[in-house]
């Protein structure tokens, strides 16, 4: 008999369990999917961009980075959404953040970067 994998996500004062399916997804008892973050990410920094190609720590960009680093590395989030998805969704993340300042002007840079190199990272085949 396979093991089950569970995990538990505190929610509003209470405990949600949370069971990965054959699938890949997590879901709670509901059936509900959750973009439940897991490592094992080909990038292992929040910050903008991969490697030493990453923008140094405390770059205003890297707060929207860290949602499209956790876009390229959830099951529930590529099942639902393609890589042009997320990497347009950065463009327009970077043009519309109040702190950014002139880094604004990488957001068309960013997203071509992700267009061209992006794709081996992207982990669901049938959404790339």
């Amino acid at each position: 008999m396979p093991l089950i994998q569970q995990r538990w996500v505190a929610f509003k004062g209470s405990s949600i369990r949370l069971i990965k399916g054959p699938d890949g997804l997590w879901r709670d008892d509901d059936g509900t999917v959750w973009a439940y973050a897991e490592g094992g990410q080909a990038d292992t920094s929040d910050n903008c961009g991969v490697g030493v190609f990453s923008l140094p720590n405390g770059n205003p960009l890297n707060d929207v980075c860290r949602f499209h680093d956790f876009q390229y590395s959830s099951p529930a989030f590529q099942a639902f959404h393609t890589r042009e998805d997320s990497d347009a969704y950065l463009e327009s993340l970077i043009e519309q953040h109040k702190t950014a300042g002139a880094w604004r002007l990488l957001a068309k840079p960013f997203y071509l970067l992700c267009r061209l190199f992006g794709g081996p990272l992207w982990e669901n085949d049938k959404t790339r």
